[in-house]
This record gives C-alpha cells, structure tokens and sequence, in this order.
C-alpha cells in the first residue's frame, strides 16, 4: 500500500510551477536633445562641383544636399540619434558630404564631416579584405588556398574540403556563430588579435561553402593573415597600405584609441525610453579586423570613391585594376536568385538596382556605406546612438526619390497553394545559428512562423509573398525575395531572406517548442523542487519523533538509495539556480568560481543520476525500503533522464567545461 506521504508527493508534483524574474535598474542622468543643429561646410575638393549624379534622371547637387539635410535633420528632431554624418560621391568626385546634430551634446561640440570620428563597427571588414586581395595581388596570399598553410596554429579538421580565403571572403566557412558577442571586450579584457583567434575558435557546423553565414572570426582570422605574412600588426598594415595612401588622416582600427585622435571621437549614446540620452563609455571588439573601425565622412568617402573608380582616387591607386574589378563581382550565394556576396561587400538588388554595401555598428553607433556601381555613385552615413532607425530605409527612400521606376506588379497566389505550401510552413529559428553551445536555447524565443492565409498568400513576417518559382517567393506588391532548400526528401530544411546575404533560418523541429521545452522543464523543476522539500520534511519530522517510539534501523542499500534520491534532486536544483544566474546575469559580470560550480555540477548530476539508477534496480529486486521511498526515487530518475536529455539536447553539458573553466575574466 502507498502511504499518506506518496500521495502528497505526486499531487505537489502535479501543482508545483517554478518561475524566476530578476530585474535590475538604477536611474540615470540623461540628457535632453534640441531639436536641429546642421554643420555646414560643404567644399568638393579640387576637381569642383559636379552638378548631377550619373544618372540622366537624376536631380541636380542642389537637390542632394536639401533631401539629405531635410532628412537628417527630420530624424534628429524626432529624436532618433544625436548626430550623424553623411558623404555621396561618384568616382572622382565628392558630390555632397555634411555634418548634423551633436557629437557632444554636453559639450555642444556639433558632428564636423571631416573631422568627427564615429566607430562603424563591421564596415571594417571592407578594409580587411581590401588588404587580403592587395596580398592576392603580391602573391603572398592563393584565395584557394588552405587558410591553415598560413596560420601559425591549425583551424580544426571536420569536413573534408578546407577553409580557404574565398570562404572566409564570402562569410561560407561554415563557422558557427560567436557564442560570445565579439564587441564587449574592455581594456582590461582585451586580448592581441594572435591570441582572440587561437583562443575563441568557433566550431565547424558546415561544410565550407554550404552557407554564407555571418562571421566575425572569419574576418578577424583574416587580419590575423595579413599580419603572420607582412610581419606588421594588422592595425599599422591598414594604416601604411589603405588609410595613408587615401588620406584617410582621422579614420583607425587601433584599440584603445590613438591618443592623437581622442579628441575627434563622437560620444556614443543610448536611447532611454524617456526619449533623452545617455552617454556611454565604448567597449572594444576581440576581433579588430571584423569589428573596430572609427572614422569620418570625408575619409569614407575616399575609400568609395577608390572602389567605383578601379582602385584608384587621383593619382593614388590601392588596388590594380583588374582587383577592384574583381572584389565587385558575385563570389557567393545561398541561392543564386537572390542576395549574395561580391568579394567582402553585400551584393543585391533594390528595385533592380544593384547594390554592394557594407553596414555596421557597435553597441551605439552605427554606419555603412553603399555602392551603385551601374549608376557611379556611393553614399556613406552614420549616427551615435545604435540601431534606433534602420539604415536601408534611409537609402531605399534615397533610391525612390532619385531614382524611380515603374510601379511592381502585384501579384496573387494560385488558390491551389494553400495546400501545396503547407511544408513550407512551421517555425524558423532567427538570428545567428548555434548547433553546438548554449545559445541553441535562443531557438526557442528567436524563431520565426511562416503560414499561408486563407487567400493562399505565404505569410513571412506579416508581409505576404507568392511563389514565383520552384523554392522561391515574392513579396506580392514589392521586390523583396525569399527562397527555401529542401533535402533530398523533398522536406524544407532553410528558409533564405533575400533581403540580406547571410540570412538563413533553419527549420525547428518539434522538439524545439517552446510549448514542449517549458513542460518538460518546469515537470523536472517541480518534481526535483518537491522531491527536496518532501526529504527535508521526512527527515526533520524522524528526528523529531525518534525515541518516542522505536523505529527500525534503515539497511545501508535504503540509506543510499534515499541518500542519492536527495542528493541527485538537490544538485538539479541547484544547476537550475545556476545555469539561470549564469544566463541572466552578464557573463563579465559573473565570477569564475561559478562557471567551474556550474560546470562540476553537471558532471555530478551524472553520475548521481546513474548511481540512483544503479541502487534503484537492486531496490526493486530486493524489495529494500518501503514502498513509497521507491516509487519517489523511480520519479526522481525518470525525471532525471528527460532533464539530462534537455541539458545534452541544447548544449549544457559539458559547455561550461569547454569555454567555463578556462575563460578568462571578462568573458
């Protein structure tokens, strides 16, 4: 018979739910934005003013400036950023360049276009591989080469093609994506670019070229190539071979910033929901080569001009002809009907206009540059306070205003695919994809659903697109495309946005709901939560009762068994507590000693959990112990398997022995 005690169990279990919220604020100074400020001091230079842009039906320079000083200036008074800066040029000429809003609004310091310096991130990939193909040129570097034939350490070996130039170039090494966000290094924690690439090796997840997947190691092991080959560090290669020669005199990628320059920065900052800003000291990037670019609108509009016109500006050429030729045309796809990547520049169409670009950002402030190559122009802007307005809204209301075409033609959906696209239905994971660390779990909040309605429209992000070809859609009223693969079944693995190059969301399973996940989690919690609670109550109530009344003494097989049933449940309740600091909290924030706790835990769970097993079998065959105290301890591992499986299934066993008990502080 069951005693009183199991039936409390098993309801507690039934109507225990375990939750967790951790909030932290402190208030802020902040500061209020005026509302327009414009620095003007428009000068073109040597070659004069070019009085239209290469496009007969284009508007005059006059035009130019007043559609970018109405705009910008319409942004920072709706309070979208504090300052920004702006360049247009075609080959030979800067057609437009200006200054808007503050870079100091403390100091009432406004954005100089040739002088004030705001970090634009990742556009530093455009100079590293810029610098790889002037190494192509001396033959120091074979595009098709193993990569590792220049390292001085190896890149792991899974697949059996290797990592070349070409892969690392078009962003399809297959790396997975950084676990840890490139851009929170301090100077503290910063490590020499040698070390970060050796140090904070991803893993291999694709065969390389299978995908173009966004990744700044890739970048940042390509600096890393430059230097090994040239014997100067990659910031003061950048600085001889590309920012001298262009004159690019206030644009770096040194870390910490060049004290010769300190002055020029623009202060960076963030948006408070209040609508004022805050100011924020920068961070650094563990990968220089991907990430650390500073500069201005005059020197960003050298760099622009020496692409359109063949690697030359004036009389000083970076790159031969042929070169710069070359670095403008498609290298890489995930689907040849959409975006892609030329030779380290985004490659797609706006309204079939071709565009190359690189965009890019630190934690607040953001910047990129685009290239019409068909039309001889370029257009550079940037702002100091993140992501508050989408860059390409900028240049797609720039490109509609200048460059308008016939309206699209609407198109609507066969009724019969309302059945035929249901495999293409189901939720995708969005963002970056991790197969093999614990930012897996990020699936489960980071998806997107893909539907059909019941026009037959296929539903993506609440726009609606219709089949035009095998494994292809467009948006019913627009030029926006997405595609699909499938496997060799005929199932939909990927879904590819073709509204950026590196956009590849793979298909979710049905383990990887979210509906799934919390059942399985908050039953394994509740049992384990319960199963503590259940044995200190047991335990404190034998003591209280002990010598009023004569128990028998517990045979060593039942106090082990009753001794891991509660140890095992304790542990669990503990990694939980830990692993949920572990991911709430910022790791630089969080201390060591609890990385290597986390990480011995786990491997305790599992040997516990095994251990239980072991006694629990011999329990039942000896019939040792009474009958409750089994079937709590047969809950206990049963319980044991389906949360061992989920720790496997999204990677946190044995991640913390990996990348917790040898990370450096800060990371």
């Amino acid at each position: 018979m069951i005693k009183k005690r199991s039936y409390f169990f098993i309801i507690s279990i039934l109507t225990v739910s375990f939750c967790l919220i951790s909030v932290s604020n402190k208030k802020l100074d902040s500061y209020e934005l005026p509302r327009e400020f414009c620095y003007s001091e428009l000068n073109f230079g040597n070659n004069g003013v070019v009085n239209y842009i290469t496009n007969p039906n284009a508007a005059n320079i006059t035009q130019i400036q007043t559609f970018f000083n109405t705009k910008f200036n319409q942004l920072i008074s709706q309070g979208y950023f504090p300052g920004a800066s702006v360049a247009v040029v075609n080959s030979t000429n800067i057609l437009h360049y200006e200054g808007y809003g503050y870079a100091d609004i403390d100091e009432n310091e406004l954005v100089n276009p040739n002088s004030t310096i705001i970090r634009i991130g990742s556009v530093a990939k455009a100079i590293t591989w810029t610098a790889v193909m002037q190494l192509v040129e001396q033959g120091l570097i074979d595009l098709d080469a193993d990569v590792n034939d220049y390292l001085d350490f190896k890149i792991r070996r899974k697949f059996n093609q290797p990592i070349t130039m070409t892969h690392l170039i078009s962003h399809s090494a297959g790396f997975e994506a950084d676990w840890i966000w490139n851009g929170d290094a301090t100077e503290e924690t910063l490590l020499p670019l040698g070390e970060a690439v050796k140090k904070f090796q991803p893993n291999r997840i694709h065969a390389p070229g299978e995908f173009s997947m966004y990744s700044n190691y890739g970048a940042g092991l390509a600096g890393y190539i430059v230097s090994l080959l040239t014997g100067l560090t990659f910031e003061q290669y950048i600085e001889e071979n590309i920012f001298d020669p262009l004159g690019m005199n206030y644009s770096t990628l040194a870390q910490p910033f060049p004290v010769s320059m300190a002055d020029n920065f623009a202060t960076e900052y963030r948006k408070l929901t209040n609508g004022s800003f805050l100011a924020i000291e920068p961070s650094y990037a563990h990968f220089p080569p991907a990430s650390s670019l500073a500069t201005t609108a005059v020197d960003m509009a050298q760099f622009m001009m020496a692409h359109l016109n063949n690697g030359t500006v004036g009389a000083t050429s970076i790159l031969e002809e042929a070169t710069a030729y070359q670095m403008k045309q498609r290298l890489h796809s995930n689907d040849p009907r959409i975006g892609g990547w030329a030779y380290g520049l985004n490659d797609y169409e706006y309204r079939g206009i071709r565009i190359l670009e690189h965009q890019g950002a630190v934690a607040y402030s953001v910047g990129g540059f685009y290239l019409l190559k068909d039309y001889d122009l370029g257009i550079y802007f940037s702002w100091n306070s993140g992501y508050n307005y989408e860059p390409h809204n900028f240049l797609y209301e720039f490109l509609d205003t200048f460059y308008p075409v016939e309206p699209v033609t609407i198109l609507t959906p066969d009724p019969s695919f309302r059945d035929e696209g249901k495999k293409f239905t189901g939720t995708y994971s969005y963002g970056g994809i991790w197969e093999t660390t614990p930012k897996k779990v990020e699936r489960l909040l980071n998806y997107i659903e893909i539907t059909i309605d019941e026009e037959g429209y296929l539903i993506y992000r609440d726009y609606k697109f219709v089949q035009v070809e095998d494994l292809l859609f467009r948006l019913h009223n627009g030029y926006w495309y997405i595609a699909f693969r499938e496997n060799e079944r005929g199932h939909i693995t990927h879904q590819l946005d073709g509204g950026s190059s590196v956009a590849v969301h793979p298909k979710q399973s049905a383990m990887e709901s979210l509906g799934i996940f919390f059942f399985l989690l908050i039953s394994c919690v509740s049992i384990f939560l319960v199963s503590v609670f259940f044995y200190s109550i047991r335990r404190i109530t034998y003591r209280v009762k002990k010598g009023k009344e004569e128990k028998q003494e517990k045979t060593l097989l039942e106090k082990l068994t009753n001794g891991f049933t509660f140890s095992t449940s304790l542990a669990y309740s503990l990694l939980i507590l830990f692993t949920i600091i572990f991911l709430i909290i910022d790791v630089s924030l969080t201390s060591i000693t609890l990385l290597n706790i986390t990480c011995f835990l786990q491997y305790f769970v599992l040997a516990s959990s095994i251990a239980l097993l072991g006694f629990l079998i011999y329990s039942w065959v000896k019939k040792s112990g009474t009958l409750t105290e089994r079937i709590i301890a047969s809950i206990i591992v049963v319980a044991s398997c389906f949360f061992i499986w989920l720790l496997f299934y999204w990677n946190f066993i044995g991640f913390f022995f990996t990348y917790g008990v040898w990370v450096p502080y800060g990371w």
